[in-house]
């Protein structure tokens, strides 16, 4: 597969940078893409696909096709493509999201005779950092390592006091992976590849006490208390592998794998007023990813690219975090959360690549991608998801012999949607509202070839 970015020394002869100084640099982008982990949730479910600025360009088309070093994210075989010495590269994301949650309702009857009507809006602003590692060993081998932060999700409703209170307020998770790659060429133009996920999830949750209305419990001193959900921070272990195929100079075919990890959350929940806290706990497992890519030359400067992506959503069944919701003799442990029965996800995605000139390519994109969440009696108030187009465009930029710079821009159009959820473990006290979505995203990134350290020049 020839290189995206053409070797031009007449045009890189007048660029000199001091070595001090691409070191501070390098470091210094990887060590912000490395804390940034503050996430919004924008690829089916809770998944974040935003790990690479110059994929998001092409709407991640070619995703798994080792375009660069960021490819190892969907499949670790694209480290085989890395250079002779070391090569770092650190991409960063800003998403701004907003949702529209209208003509809400909670009907708690029979139990209640009260409804709730009301209407708001969630806007939420996030970033996301990744960082990818490469060191070639030898002729064969390529060890790497790659940073990031695959889940997230991050919601708090405009209005706190909004019709919605009760079925959820805010929710926010944080994960944050660490994947260890050892990548080998079998044979000419063959990558094989496997690693380690070792991936941290810390999740809180935010919900009105349900057990505030008092026609329900008459509790006077739990009117108007918020239901806290602190999950205690945990660690799951899972494995990545993948295979790229280079048959000709023009085509590169690449398949990923990224494993599911399992997760055992405990926690406390927490009330407001005199109420004493509560142990609680989740088991989550989080999905796993197929990934199959390809780049098709089509002429000497313009390239073709498509991805086809799997996640298996439909695993998961039913999510629940038990525990005692409030201190009254008899109360049963029931859930304070539940994710209910999602379908798979799928993810379909086309783009192109031009080569303007040696130190400038430009490229663009568009995206489908199938939510896992169809019905509204599966949508979460926190999670409002729904199918989506993405429409991206973005640029790689040479600027030296070591540095080359990244950008991206998608603007993605959600279908309008309609939620239906019951009140923790009882259907009959439900939640009705409209949503609407939409979302932009800023990436810009850095790549890095360091093996001059190593060379001493």
């Amino acid at each position: 597969m020839r290189n995206t970015h053409n070797e031009s020394q007449t045009a890189l002869a007048g660029i000199e940078t001091s070595r001090v100084s691409r070191l501070g640099l390098s470091l210094g982008v990887s060590l912000v893409a490395l804390c940034a982990t503050t996430t919004i949730s924008l690829a089916g479910g809770y998944a974040v696909r935003e790990q690479s600025a110059s994929l998001l360009g092409s709407a991640f088309a070619g995703a798994a096709a080792g375009v660069d070093l960021s490819s190892a994210y969907w499949n670790p075989a694209a480290f085989g493509i890395a250079k002779s010495g070391i090569s770092v590269e650190s991409h960063y994301s800003v998403i701004t999201a907003k949702t529209e949650l209208s003509n809400g309702v909670s009907d708690f009857q029979p139990l209640d005779p009260r409804r709730f009507e009301d209407s708001t809006e969630i806007d939420k602003v996030g970033v996301l950092g990744s960082t990818y590692a490469a060191y070639r060993l030898n002729d064969k081998v390529v060890l790497g390592v790659s940073t990031g932060a695959p889940f997230g999700l991050a919601t708090e409703p405009d209005n706190q006091d909004w019709a919605g209170r009760y079925h959820g307020r805010a929710a926010d998770m944080i994960t944050l992976n660490v994947s260890p790659t050892l990548a080998y060429e079998i044979a000419p133009g063959v990558q094989v590849a496997a690693g380690l996920q070792l991936q941290h999830m810390r999740l809180k949750l935010w919900t009105a006490n349900p057990v505030d209305l008092a026609p329900m419990i008459p509790a006077p001193q739990l009117n108007s208390s918020n239901l806290k959900v602190n999950i205690s921070d945990d660690v799951g272990v899972g494995f990545t592998a993948g295979i790229l195929l280079q048959p000709t100079e023009s085509t590169s075919i690449g398949l990923g794998f990224r494993s599911k990890i399992e997760h055992e959350l405990e926690g406390k929940s927490y009330f407001a007023g005199d109420l004493t806290s509560s142990n609680v706990k989740a088991d989550l497992d989080t999905p796993e990813i197929v990934t199959l890519s390809i780049v098709q030359a089509i002429t000497h400067d313009v390239r073709a690219l498509g991805t086809i992506e799997w996640t298996n959503w439909s695993r998961l069944g039913v999510v629940g975090v038990s525990g005692l919701i409030a201190p009254l003799p008899g109360n049963p442990e029931v859930p304070a959360a539940v994710v209910g029965q999602w379908d798979d996800g799928w993810f379909f995605s086309a783009g192109l690549e031009y080569d303007y000139s040696p130190l400038l390519t430009l490229r663009g994109g568009v995206a489908y991608e199938r939510s896992p969440i169809q019905e509204a009696e599966q949508r979460l108030l926190p999670l409002p998801d729904s199918d989506r187009v993405w429409l991206s465009a973005g640029a790689t930029y040479k600027y030296s012999e070591h540095t080359t710079f990244d950008v991206g821009y998608s603007h993605v159009f959600f279908e309008d949607a309609s939620l239906d959820r019951g009140l923790l473990a009882n259907d009959d006290v439900r939640f009705t509202a409209d949503v609407e979505n939409s979302a932009n995203i800023f990436s810009v990134g850095m790549k890095s070839k360091l093996d001059w350290l190593l060379s001493g020049g």
